[in-house]
């Protein structure tokens, strides 16, 4: 287990891991974020999360993310 400065101690709220071993993984303040194995990489600014907190990750068999919160549900497809 190492720590990874781009989450800045942030709590981590959800976390799905992709077949490959990508990872989709939320923070309480720093929003959703995606890292391909290589590089971490944020969700484009046009896509606004349901809830300040997401606090629901999940891929479902199209590559297609699912985010929740209290807000409601989104659907992101990358």
């Amino acid at each position: 287990i190492s720590v990874v400065p781009e989450f800045d101690e942030q709590p981590i709220t959800a976390v799905a891991v992709l077949p490959g071993n990508a990872i989709w993984v939320a923070t309480e303040t720093q929003g959703v974020r995606y890292f391909n194995g290589l590089r971490w990489t944020t969700l484009p600014n046009a896509v606004t999360p349901p809830a300040p907190v997401v606090d629901l990750l999940f891929v479902d068999r199209q590559g297609t993310l699912w985010m929740g919160g209290d807000g409601g549900l989104l659907r992101y497809v990358p």
